[in-house]
């Protein structure tokens, strides 16, 4: 074989090897991008359901309010009737003394 034409192949086989190296790097880089895209994907999906939590919990919060506010009126008139028996209770004791 010339010596120029072994040159050359050994030029070839340099490139190639410089191809297969390249093309490993590039490989794992695409692993690890699709790794970091399903990373970030299940992020976006916890996210979202995060915020449809939210979303619906601020929907029940004016729900949330009425009852509230019921039962605090519930228990003022139950405070309110506590009073009533305990000044009826005194004034039944004042009654009955001598």
């Amino acid at each position: 074989m010339k010596p120029g034409l072994a040159d050359k192949f050994k030029q070839i086989n340099a490139c190639l090897e410089e191809a297969r190296e390249h093309i490993r790097k590039s490989d794992e880089q695409v692993e690890s991008i699709g790794a970091s895209r399903e990373d970030l994907q299940k992020k976006v999906w916890s996210q979202s359901r995060e915020l449809h939590i939210l979303r619906e919990q601020l929907e029940e919060f004016p729900e949330l309010k009425r009852i509230n506010d019921q039962y605090r009126e519930m228990n003022a008139e139950f405070e309110q009737r506590l009073r009533d028996i305990l000044s009826y209770t005194r004034a039944l004791a004042a009654a009955m003394q001598p």
